[in-house]
C-alpha cells in the first residue's frame, strides 16, 4: 500500500513539475490580458508562444512596427516569491535588452540598453510631416514600479544629430541639420521627466504624467540650432511650442 502511495506521489510531483516547466505562456496571458489592455488600450498582442519560463510575444503599438518580446525566467528565485527574467524587445529598426524583476507589489526593469533607428520613429512622425535620420542610442534605462505607476526612473539616451525633413502645405519641404542631442531621464515628483539638451542647454522637455498624459515643451533654442528665426520676443530658454496627448490610462 505504501509503495502504491509512493508511486502515486512521485507521479503527482512529476506532473506538477511538467506543468510548471512546459505550461504555455498563452495561458498566463489570458489571465493578464484584460488588465494590460485596460491600462495600455493601444497595445495589441498578436500572438504569444513558448512557455512561462522561455517564451515570446509579438506586440503592436499604434503605427509603430511590431516588436517581438522574448523572455527567459530564472527558476530558483521563484522559491523566494519573486520572478527574475532577461528581456529582449526587437523588431524592424529597434532592439532593447534588459533585466526584469517582479515581486509582490513591486516591478523593476534595469540595465536596459539598445537602439531605435529613425525608420522606427518615422512610421509615426512621417504622416505628421516629419522624418528623421540616424539612430537613437539607449545607453542605460532603469524603472521601478509599484504596479500602479512608475516610482523611480533614470537613464540616458543619445542621438548623434542629422537631418530632419519637414513637409507642410504652407512651407513645402524644408531640410534642417541638428547637432547631437542627449536625453536624461529622471523623476519630478511622480512625473517621468525627459530632458533633451545640447551642450547642457535644454532643447525639449517631455513629461509623462501619472494620469497618462504626455506633455512636450519645445524651447526657442531649437529654432536657433536649426537656423530658423525665433518667434518674436522670445529668449532661447522660452517655451515656444507646447502640446499634450493621452498615451496611457491612469491606474490611480
Amino acid at each position: 500500500m505504501m509503495r502504491v502511495f509512493g508511486f502515486g506521489l512521485i507521479a503527482l510531483l512529476t506532473f506538477c513539475i511538467f506543468v510548471l516547466v512546459f505550461a504555455p505562456a498563452s495561458l498566463i496571458w489570458r489571465v493578464a490580458e484584460k488588465e494590460v489592455i485596460r491600462n495600455v488600450p493601444d497595445l495589441h498582442v498578436l500572438r504569444v508562444g513558448g512557455t512561462v519560463w522561455s517564451g515570446a510575444a509579438e506586440l503592436a503599438y499604434r503605427q509603430f512596427p511590431t516588436s517581438l518580446l522574448s523572455w527567459q525566467i530564472a527558476p530558483l528565485p521563484i522559491l523566494g516569491a519573486k520572478v527574475e527574467t532577461q528581456l529582449v524587445v526587437a523588431g524592424e529598426g529597434h532592439e532593447l535588452n534588459g533585466d526584469g524583476l517582479v515581486e509582490q507589489q513591486f516591478a523593476q526593469v534595469k540595465s536596459l540598453t539598445g537602439y531605435i533607428e529613425a525608420s522606427y520613429i518615422n512610421r509615426v512622425s512621417q504622416p505628421q510631416g516629419l522624418t528623421f535620420a540616424g539612430t537613437v542610442d539607449i545607453q542605460s534605462l532603469s524603472f521601478q514600479s509599484d504596479l500602479r505607476w512608475i516610482q523611480e526612473a533614470r537613464g540616458r539616451i543619445y542621438w548623434p544629430g542629422g537631418k530632419i525633413v519637414s513637409r507642410t502645405i504652407q512651407a513645402g519641404t524644408r531640410v534642417f541639420d541638428l547637432p547631437a542631442l542627449t536625453g536624461d531621464i529622471s523623476m519630478r515628483g511622480d512625473t517621468i521627466y525627459l530632458n533633451l539638451h545640447h551642450n547642457n542647454e535644454t532643447i525639449v522637455d517631455i513629461l509623462v504624467k501619472p494620469d497618462g498624459w504626455i506633455s512636450v515643451a519645445v524651447k526657442a533654442r531649437l529654432f536657433d540650432l536649426a537656423n530658423l528665426p525665433w518667434p518674436a520676443g522670445s529668449s532661447p530658454s522660452d517655451t515656444v511650442l507646447e502640446f499634450e496627448e493621452k498615451l496611457l490610462r491612469s491606474n490611480r
